[in-house]
């Protein structure tokens, strides 16, 4: 039996809040406002987060090994330790400078792989940028600011710009972001380079790419809707960018809407659509893909522990022949890991999957879920791609389309503003495409991932 006892990060209580049981008097609020200057001009807040969590996996990549003499294993169990600590120093309300560090560690992972740069990072500058606002916060007319260093970021449901918090180390750009703001909505343009996590060593910007665009955000009083459009563009000039086949520099855009709601209101229905076409060119050969994540959830209110059914649908389309144009979608630097199963076999790349599943709240604050997933390739002239975006199974691994289907079962728990709890059950049946290429080496079987996890943030 897995057992794990550990401490986490969680938000921020409101000081202006009166205690209930509910929400109980804050214990860090000491640390909360800190006054470092005689008129209270100049303050720091304190911050900090204890993370850890225990996965145990049968069968890693359907069972897939490195030939020998590779110490690998196709089972292991290991643990994962992310602290992060900072420190926001404000001058006035117009000027700010953050600064976080980190510490990701694991203990002896066996798996294919061994310790990777999502698991480890063992101590690090994970964000220090410098902030300009142009109004103090909380006024009700728009603020601008402008942010520059080392910072995460986040936008909209994080399909394509993400900070990646499930991985152990997180994700931090070197760059520069300038964001309006109100109470209808934002706009923020950014440019930046992605940071590269080094296991024993200071992290460093990756010098051959670079993230740009513009995101823009309306939830309007007025409107039931949210709305979200986006054009995200990325370079890559390392020269040995490949993609089924076509190799070169890589220039490409993504534009794209998402739209969800109702954002206010007693409805139980919610719907959330968002499509992106992607173009640009890899070395002399255009870029032509797509993409597409709808989903349509139904809430019973008045029943104990409120569920909620949905069903999903997530398209990314795939290369149609090698070499030559690209039709293969990029994910550039996304969080996967809600949408596409939470074993993460899959990457959003040359991929459909249809899911469907419920959850509701079984005790207080506990909710538990329960989701199953069809993962299939969109084409079957293209890989099948992993969570990281490589190549998981060539084209040539064989002509089914059908990848895998999973069952998830998970349980979250915030205990209070500080505690959180998560633990989870996954199984993964092989699919045709994965029984044909792999029987012959024995990589073509179920996969079962356990964990286990806690969080205290102060």
């Amino acid at each position: 039996m897995l057992t794990v006892c550990a401490l986490t990060v969680a938000g921020v209580a409101n000081a202006q809040t009166p205690p209930t049981p509910a929400n109980p008097p804050d214990p860090f609020a000491a640390i909360r406002h800190v006054n470092l200057g005689g008129n209270g001009a100049v303050w720091a807040e304190f911050a900090g987060q204890l993370r850890e969590r225990v996965e145990s996996w049968k069968s890693f990549n359907f069972g897939a090994m490195l030939p020998a003499p590779a110490t690998v294993a196709a089972s292991d169990v290991f643990v994962l330790t992310r602290a992060l600590v900072s420190v926001d120093l404000h001058a006035g309300s117009h000027l700010r400078l953050f600064a976080q560090g980190k510490s990701s560690l694991s203990t002896t992972r066996e798996l294919t792989g061994g310790r990777r740069p999502s698991d480890v990072d063992e101590m690090d500058v994970h964000q220090l940028y410098a902030e300009v606002v142009t109004s103090p916060r909380g006024t009700e007319g728009g603020a601008f600011s402008l942010r520059g260093g080392r910072l995460e970021m986040a936008y909209g449901r994080e399909r394509f710009v993400s900070a990646l918090d499930w991985a152990n180390t997180k994700r931090s750009f070197d760059g520069v972001t300038a964001r309006y703001g109100n109470r209808s909505g934002s706009v923020t343009a950014f440019w930046a380079r992605p940071v590269v996590v080094r296991l024993y060593q200071a992290d460093r910007r990756d010098s051959t790419t670079s993230l740009f665009g513009v995101y823009g955000t309306l939830q309007a009083a007025r409107i039931a809707m949210g709305a979200e459009v986006y054009w995200i563009g990325q370079q890559r000039d390392s020269g040995a960018v490949g993609w089924n086949g076509t190799v070169g520099r890589e220039l490409r855009h993504t534009a794209g809407l998402r739209l969800w709601g109702p954002t206010r209101g007693p409805s139980a229905l919610d719907l959330e659509g968002e499509a992106a076409i992607q173009f640009g060119e890899v070395g002399n050969n255009a870029i032509g893909a797509s993409m597409f994540a709808g989903g349509i959830g139904y809430s019973f209110r008045r029943a104990r522990g409120a569920p909620r059914v949905y069903i999903n649908l997530d398209y990314a389309s795939g290369d149609a022949a090698p070499g030559g144009e690209v039709g293969t979608f990029s994910q550039l630097n996304p969080q996967p890991h809600p949408f596409l199963g939470l074993a993460d076999i899959a990457g959003r790349q040359n991929i459909v999957d249809v899911s469907g599943g419920g959850a509701m709240r079984l005790w207080r604050t506990l909710v538990a879920a329960a989701d199953y997933h069809l993962l299939r390739r969109a084409s079957q002239h293209d890989a099948f791609y992993a969570l990281s975006g490589v190549v998981s199974r060539p084209a040539s691994f064989g002509t089914a389309k059908s990848v895998a289907s999973e069952l998830d079962l998970s349980f979250r728990w915030p205990v209070d503003q500080h505690r959180l709890l998560l633990a989870g059950w996954s199984h993964v049946f092989p699919g045709a495409f994965i029984t044909q290429g792999g029987s012959p080496s024995g990589a073509d079987l179920p996969i079962d991932f356990v964990y286990f996890m806690a969080q205290y943030t102060l």
